[in-house]
């Protein structure tokens, strides 16, 4: 279905300029923008909403079909034609006719020629409102940023740009790039009625009143639905997020118990490990007192020393030249004591080794004697072994 249209935008206030040789009237425009825009259906009585896409806004076979289009002043009861064109027209749409740098409205150049409708501008006749054709796609939908509607124009053809008053908000409303968006997309589109162009034909706006963090409030009908629709989306949002805290928050508390209880047997574990080791080392050092005591003076102290201490003690009492720097070599050194005393089960070798070591020479004769001779010469071996035979002759010598 193809229609007739009329929108609402806005002059650029802050750039008007007369030219000296002619004082014309050369001025930057925002012929039309992209959005959701209600019209008064005079079959229904209800007010429609048409969707104006950014991509019909802003196709280039579209944009283009405006330039070098006739200005008037106020829209004339039909669209301009070559038999009315010097009726109507005060001035012409020239330039490029674009995308501007808002994103939303579309950006020319009007020259306005015509005196009246030159001092009408200066006066504060800021708006302006384009005459087209388009076709409508009876296609209803919610659009994410301008709200519901009912269908969508397409295929847009200019006619003409007209100045004109901002529809109800009187001839006093100023309109600037500041603050022209919110106020136009109440009333930013409206049929063309043939016979007549007066402010009865635009529609008006029906608020509702709604409550919004609690306190009441009036809005348009359009805003309402989008309001409510966010809403309860925003509802939902949150509910969902909630569950999922809430299952969160439990996956928590249970891990937390399975960690403490694990915790606390590692606790036990460690206590029972703790305490078996305790009598491990009471046991063992309860054993090394009782046999350092026959080696020790009878007034000696045990009291407050480690096992490591006690071995010292002895093989210092016994053996003073020995070394005692080394855990390793100073338990060796205790059972080597020990054995002579026939306690343990090693031959008098491993001592003649450590007394070798110390450089202490071997205390007995006879069978211990080549015992550790045999183990001296093995030790003394494997130390020339890297020497070539030659040398090990040599020094054998």
């Amino acid at each position: 279905m193809q229609v007739t249209r009329q929108c609402v935008s806005r002059l650029d206030a802050t750039a008007f300029k007369r030219q000296d040789e002619t004082g014309f009237l050369d001025v930057r425009v925002f012929p039309t923008r992209a959005g959701v825009f209600p019209y008064l259906d005079k079959a229904t009585g209800k007010t429609i909403r048409e969707l104006r896409p950014p991509e019909e806004v802003f196709k280039p076979e579209s944009l283009k079909t405006l330039v070098n289009k006739p200005h008037t002043d106020d829209h004339p009861p039909g669209m301009v034609n070559s038999r009315n064109v010097k009726q109507y027209a005060t001035g012409k749409v020239y330039g490029d006719h674009k995308k501007a740098d808002d994103g939303i409205h579309t950006e020319s150049r009007l020259q306005v020629e015509d005196e009246t409708a030159i001092r009408a501008i200066e006066a504060g006749k800021h708006e302006v409102s384009c005459g087209y054709h388009c076709d409508l796609e009876e296609k209803p939908g919610v659009h994410p940023e301008w709200g519901p509607y009912d269908r969508i124009q397409r295929n847009i053809v200019y006619n003409h740009l007209a100045s004109v008053h901002r529809g109800r908000a009187g001839s006093g409303a100023r309109v600037t790039a500041d603050q022209a968006d919110e106020r136009f997309e109440r009333f930013d589109a409206c049929e063309i009625d043939e016979s007549q162009n007066t402010e009865e034909n635009k529609p008006f706006m029906n608020l509702k009143k709604m409550r919004v963090d609690g306190r009441e409030v009036e809005v348009a009908e359009a805003a309402e639905f989008v309001i409510e629709t966010k809403l309860r989306a925003d509802e939902a949002e949150i509910k969902t997020l909630n569950h999922k805290i809430t299952d969160l928050s439990t996956q928590l508390s249970q891990g937390q118990a399975k960690l403490d209880e694990a915790q606390e047997k590692l606790t036990k574990q460690q206590a029972k490990l703790d305490e078996w080791s305790e009598k491990q080392r009471k046991d063992s050092l309860a054993k090394v007192v009782e046999s350092a005591r026959k080696f020790l003076p009878k007034d000696f102290k045990f009291d407050g020393l480690s096992e490591l201490d006690v071995k010292k003690a002895v093989v210092k009492a016994k053996r003073p030249e020995a070394k005692l720097d080394d855990e390793v070599y100073v338990s060796a050194r205790f059972d080597t004591i020990l054995e002579d005393e026939g306690k343990t089960t090693h031959t008098d070798g491993g001592r003649d080794v450590l007394d070798h070591l110390d450089g202490i020479p071997p205390a007995k004769s006879g069978e211990s004697d080549k015992v550790t001779k045999a183990r001296l010469d093995m030790l003394e071996h494997q130390a020339n072994a890297w020497k070539p035979k030659s040398q090990q002759k040599a020094e054998a010598k």
